[in-house]
């Protein structure tokens, strides 16, 4: 099939859509007060402890969706969720920054207009990535939401959720355990070693990207259409290039991992 069917949000009243709106909005909120908890739990060298739960979760949540699409045909009860899963995860990274933090205090009174300056020139490329990311995707949705309509923003959603994020998340969570052997190897000065284990890191994914590309474009179609009901039908030439999108950013973080 080519054609879309939307009539998946045909059902959703005004209020509906309202609460999730209302819902995710929330979920935002919470996950800026998580920024402050990770920093803290960063700050004492715990980053594997702050990287294990956002990946723990994201692969709870990945999942949980893909089973509520199945069960319920209402979208109010993956926003639910998501909020849901977003503050355990808050109380779980206040419950580590708290007991590994032993000298980070927030006051007001110590901020420096010269230390922030520092830190911004030094966190521009950071931020510029973050803003194209934002265009990206974010950005795209608004302009989707401008331009056509809320079953149109869903089917991008959906679509991109099932085969650009979860896979990236699944190929980032691999390139996050590396960047400790690259920098146990760096600390040992091997430098040789690192050339030769980023060659063989690179061939991997090049192997795990060819797999995922191909069972994609075999199997995606049919396992879309199942996750949602077939309530959606995704075209071919969209999958085709959500996949490539996908796998070009992940080989791009994978060259450029040694940088970090």
């Amino acid at each position: 099939k080519a054609g879309l069917d939307f009539s998946i949000l045909k059902s959703l009243s005004k209020h509906e859509v309202n609460t999730i709106i209302l819902l995710i909005f929330l979920s935002s909120l919470v996950n800026i007060f998580n920024n402050v908890f990770v920093s803290g739990i960063y700050f004492q060298g715990k980053q594997f402890i702050a990287t294990n739960i956002s990946y723990i979760f994201e692969f709870i949540l990945k999942i949980a969706i893909i089973l509520l699409g199945l069960l319920f045909k209402n979208l109010i009860y993956i926003a639910i969720l998501f909020l849901v899963l977003t503050i355990c995860k808050s109380l779980i990274y206040s419950y580590y920054c708290s007991k590994y933090n032993k000298y980070l205090r927030l006051s007001l009174k110590k901020v420096s207009l010269k230390i922030f300056l520092k830190l911004f020139k030094l966190s521009i490329g950071h931020s510029l990535e973050i803003i194209h990311n934002l265009i990206k995707h974010h950005g795209l949705v608004v302009l989707i939401g401008i331009f056509f309509n809320a079953q149109m923003v869903a089917y991008i959603n959906t679509a991109k959720t099932l085969f650009y994020f979860f896979p990236f998340r699944i190929f980032n969570a691999f390139q996050t355990i590396t960047i400790f052997e690259y920098a146990y190897l760096f600390g040992k000065k091997k430098i040789f070693e690192i050339k030769n284990y980023h060659t063989k890191h690179i061939f991997l994914i090049l192997l795990l990207l060819s797999i995922f590309i191909i069972s994609s474009l075999i199997i995606g179609p049919a396992f879309y259409g199942f996750w949602l009901n077939h309530r959606f039908d995704i075209s071919y030439i969209f999958l085709l290039l959500l996949v490539l999108d996908a796998s070009t950013q992940v080989l791009n973080n994978t060259i450029t991992v040694v940088l970090k």
